[in-house]
This record gives C-alpha cells, sequence and structure tokens, in this order.
C-alpha cells in the first residue's frame, strides 16, 4: 500500500481518500471560517491593547515631565527676576498693593511695588483637561528707614482679583493644563499626606533682593490656611493671598506633588526643594496609583 498525497493504493489498485467526502471538494466549512475569525480577532485585540498600553505610558511620562520642566522654569524665572507682563499692571501703595489695569496700550508703573515670586495653584476647579495657575506676587516697596523684610511688611498678593475685584484687579496669570489626563491627586510637604499644602510658592528672600550678586536666593514656600484642591481661580487668589504672611517656608523634605495617570495604573511623583537644595526639582514614577 502506498500513499500519493491524499490518497492510499490498496492493494486491489484502487484509490482510497483519507479525506472525507463533504472535503474533496476542497474550502473550509462555516465552523472552521468562524473559528479562524475568531482566533485572528483575538489576535488583532491583543495586539491593539499593547499598542494603547505602551501609548498611554508614552502620554503618562510625556505629561509628567512637562509639568517637572515647569516647575523648574518657575524656579528659575524667579531667580533670575524673571515676571513676562507686558507692563499694563499699576501697582501702588496703600495698606495692601493696590493692582489695577493700566490697558493693553499704556505702559503700567509699579514703583511702589515689588515682584516677590510665585505661587503656583494646583487642582483648579471645573476644569477639564485639569488646569494649575502661576500666579506672580507682588508686595509693597520699603523704604530706606522701613526697609521690606518680610512677606507680612509688604502685604503680599498675588496679581489676580479676589472675588468681588473682577474687573478692577488683572488676571496676569499664567493658565497651564495637565495633558493626556494626568490629574493631581494630593500636593502636601514633609512627606505627610495630612499636612497639605495645594499652592506652592516660590519666593525671593528678600534679604538676597538688591545685593547685586545678578540672582536672588529663592525658597519654597507651600501655602497651607485655607488653600485647597478644587479651587477657583478667584478663590485661589483669595485663599493665597490670606495665607502667604503666615507660610513658612523651606519645609526640611520639600513639597511632593502626587499626579495620576488618566490611562494607565501609573503615578508620578514631583518633589520641590527639601535637603537645603530649593532649586531642586525631582520625578519618580510608579507603576501604581497614587503615588504608593
Amino acid at each position: 500500500m502506498d500513499m500519493m498525497g491524499g490518497l492510499f493504493r490498496l492493494p486491489n489498485g484502487r484509490l482510497y481518500s483519507m479525506i472525507p467526502k463533504h472535503r474533496r471538494g476542497g474550502g473550509f466549512t462555516i465552523i472552521e471560517v468562524l473559528i479562524v475569525l475568531a482566533v485572528t480577532g483575538a489576535l488583532f485585540v491583543s495586539a491593539v491593547i499593547l499598542i494603547n498600553g505602551k501609548q498611554n505610558v508614552t502620554s503618562f511620562n510625556q505629561s509628567i515631565r512637562n509639568v517637572e520642566t515647569e516647575m523648574q522654569q518657575v524656579y528659575s524665572d524667579v531667580s533670575s527676576g524673571y515676571y513676562p507682563y507686558g507692563g499694563s499692571v499699576t501697582c501702588v501703595k496703600g495698606s495692601r498693593p493696590v493692582l489695577g489695569n493700566a490697558g493693553t496700550d499704556t505702559q503700567g508703573t509699579n514703583l511702589d511695588c515689588l515682584f516677590l515670586g510665585k505661587v503656583v495653584q494646583f487642582g483648579i476647579s471645573a476644569t477639564d483637561p485639569q488646569q494649575y495657575l502661576v500666579f506672580t506676587v507682588v508686595g509693597l516697596r520699603g523704604s530706606l528707614g522701613t526697609p521690606t523684610t518680610d512677606f507680612a511688611t509688604s502685604k503680599a498678593r498675588v496679581i489676580a482679583p479676589e472675588p468681588g475685584e473682577s474687573g478692577v484687579v488683572p488676571p496676569a496669570y499664567d493658565t497651564k493644563s495637565l495633558q493626556y489626563g494626568l490629574t493631581v491627586s494630593s500636593v502636601y510637604l514633609n512627606n505627610h499626606l495630612a499636612i497639605s499644602a495645594p499652592a506652592v510658592g516660590f519666593t525671593s528672600n528678600l534679604d538676597s533682593l538688591g545685593k547685586g550678586n545678578g540672582s536672588q536666593q529663592v525658597n519654597i514656600t507651600p501655602i497651607r490656611g485655607l488653600a485647597k484642591l478644587g479651587d477657583t481661580p478667584t478663590n485661589a487668589a483669595l485663599h493665597v493671598d490670606g495665607s502667604l504672611a503666615t507660610s513658612v517656608s523651606n519645609p526640611p523634605a520639600g513639597v511632593k506633588i502626587c499626579f495620576n495617570s488618566g490611562g494607565t495604573r501609573q503615578s508620578g511623583l514631583i518633589s520641590i526643594g527639601g535637603t537645603g537644595r530649593q532649586g531642586n526639582v525631582d520625578l519618580k514614577i510608579f507603576n501604581s496609583p497614587d503615588c504608593t
């Protein structure tokens, strides 16, 4: 008995096929086609999930590193005394800095005031993608006999309207958006989640002003008090203004900001300051939510 392809030659010389009669005409049955389609579909879905997962991880890494770069830039701006606001803001003396809008075509004045730094407020309410604001801080300029020595004596405030000041005080702040679904879950200091500080100040050390060394010493000043995640811009300005004078700078372990990913189970922890290095901005990524 010999074999030719799918045929066997029987002892009597006749050929016998091992292929069932219903298959001898070629082709596949409906069940076989469905099985092939199911396997192909499963492979396709697996490939899509794998590709989307890698894209989500890439998007998360890009978005969190953008925030890290922004924080480094804010520190650098304050250190160099750079405040890019077009010259339309006026600031004159009063019981506190009296702010006004000189108009888009008019040069503003700030002879009575000093720029003292910036404050970053996280988690602005009702924003999608979630936003954070970069306020500029201004304070009253001292005199030779009574120099400005701290935020309390300078009556420091941000250049932004508090409730009831809209249309009078210009909203001279930068609005930043978190990309790819990134959100802030917590901002705290000294490694204690219970010590919340949803706004972080990068503030000039007033002792370093006017020393002619080309840069200012910058303090990291977590804003506590009434500041919270989920504030509106006007309430954030009010809460920051009410807490600047009593906020303590340079916590020993710095400020921690935890970001959750919108498309993966990852999270990222940005640390600012601490260990005597106020200009230090570090990022650590976790393959779990809530920076744990």
